[in-house]
């Protein structure tokens, strides 16, 4: 029930109605640790006030608790563990404390039981301290996936920001990935683009049969660049291959990059460079460049 890719709201929301009814508690509350602030995660069952700012007190008063070094599970009176002017707030009279701590040890949180309506026997704190051991390996999880989802949304972004485009197919062909601007170019959704065969896009006026691309060569180098040439535009085409992993198969990257404007931005460098040194090797005159240190840097032919 405690499914890690539930999200972090709903693993929350879960663990305290289970925890509820398990224990036939009147409350549960789970408060979380991040980046050195706590917070109530969760509520459920009835209490006098669950405005905000009794639950910000109480986030702080269960923080303050879990600091205490000692046992994992702590019981006592309301008054007495999270003060009496929030004892009062609250409506609670005994409550029941358990750590959530990580793999390292490290503190992840706190899960608060409110009037139990009795005293927990052996076995029964023995239930409550495996429920907490069984929350905080999947908080744990739920936070590691929370971190590899939104590394992946970033990575989509990033890839997506470039304006190069980019190609991604497999050993058949067939498109596997292709970033925004590529998508643009072929004004196509990115998805509508994915599994045909990419020399069926007609991409930069090139085309291939069936299972072939038009921009890989035959030898197959792990890298390699070419340029290829569409109408007035020149195309900077670098491909990167990924062997096969195991019960998988070979990838294909491909990144064009429009050098139009760079290249003959060099063209004409060359031609005015080459256009002044001829004037200044046919001038009668002798010139002469010194640089500060007095050495030559120049001279013509004259």
């Amino acid at each position: 029930e405690l499914n890690p890719s539930l999200g972090a709201a709903e693993f929350a929301s879960r663990l305290t109605v289970r925890a509820t009814q398990m224990m036939a508690a009147r409350a549960a509350v789970l408060a979380l640790e991040h980046d050195s602030a706590w917070t109530v995660a969760a509520l459920s069952g009835p209490a006098q006030h669950w405005d905000s700012s009794v639950q910000q007190r109480l986030g702080i008063a269960l923080a303050e608790q879990c600091s205490v070094p000692g046992v994992a599970l702590r019981s006592g009176a309301a008054s007495r563990l999270l003060g009496q002017d929030l004892a009062e707030a609250l409506g609670w009279s005994e409550v029941v404390l358990a750590r959530l701590t990580g793999s390292d040890g490290v503190l992840l949180g706190v899960l608060c039981l409110a009037d139990p309506g009795r005293h927990l026997s052996d076995s029964e704190n023995q239930i409550f301290q495996a429920l907490a051991s069984h929350a905080s390996v999947a908080l744990e999880n739920v936070r590691l996936f929370s971190r590899i989802e939104w590394s992946r949304k970033q990575w989509v972004q990033d890839f997506d920001a470039i304006s190069d485009v980019i190609v991604v197919h497999d050993s058949q062909g067939r498109v596997l990935r292709l970033n925004r601007a590529l998508a643009q170019v072929l004004e196509v959704p990115p998805a509508a683009a994915v599994g045909r065969q990419i020399g069926e896009l007609d991409l930069l006026a090139s085309s291939a049969p069936r299972g072939s691309c038009p921009f890989c060569r035959p030898h197959q180098a792990a890298y390699e660049d070419f340029t290829h040439a569409v109408g007035n535009r020149t195309y900077l085409i670098s491909t990167s291959h990924i062997p096969a992993a195991e019960n998988g198969q070979g990838r294909t990257i491909h990144v064009l990059k429009d050098t139009t404007e760079p290249r003959e931005a060099e063209r004409r460098y060359r031609r005015e460079r080459d256009f002044n040194r001829n004037i200044l090797n046919n001038t009668e005159s002798m010139i002469l460049v010194l640089d500060t240190a007095g050495l030559v840097s120049y001279a013509n032919r004259r």
